[in-house]
């Protein structure tokens, strides 16, 4: 079965950062959008990888997120 796991991408300062919540120290930084979500991919892809080599469990996605309408 495929998870999902919510990434935050942020914009300061010049260059882009992305991180997921659920997964304790996967982030990523680039200089442009495309950039830093393909290194997201991946640092997300190996942090799983890594859990199921190492015997751990890949946590559960808890985090959502919540689409308001423009006031």
């Amino acid at each position: 079965m495929k998870q999902q796991f919510l990434v935050v991408y942020e914009f300061a300062n010049g260059s882009y950062s992305g991180y997921a919540p659920d997964l304790p120290g996967c982030v990523s930084a680039g200089d442009t959008h495309e950039k830093m979500r393909k290194s997201m991919r991946k640092v997300v892809k190996t942090h799983v990888k890594l859990l199921v080599a190492e015997g751990n469990e890949v946590p559960c996605y808890v985090s959502h997120t919540v689409h308001c309408p423009k006031p």
